[in-house]
């Protein structure tokens, strides 16, 4: 069972949060990319998730086939 699924067993009202927040992640990357500025994450510590990646539109690829899974 996926942590979705678990989410909407215990309350509907935060079944649709995971997803939405796996797009507004996606959204934000594709702003960041196509205004050519840092995309910073904490996550234990700061970092820019664009900064000396080759590929941003793979990276962007990725984040939307992750956000879509859901």
């Amino acid at each position: 069972m996926s942590k979705n699924q678990r989410m909407k067993e215990t309350d509907p009202d935060l079944a649709g949060a995971l997803p939405a927040l796996k797009r507004a992640a996606a959204s934000a990357l594709r702003l960041s990319i196509q205004t050519k500025t840092p995309f910073i994450v904490f996550d234990g510590k700061i970092v820019d998730l664009l900064d000396g990646e080759p590929d941003p539109e793979a990276l962007l690829r990725e984040f939307e086939r992750r956000a879509a899974e859901d």
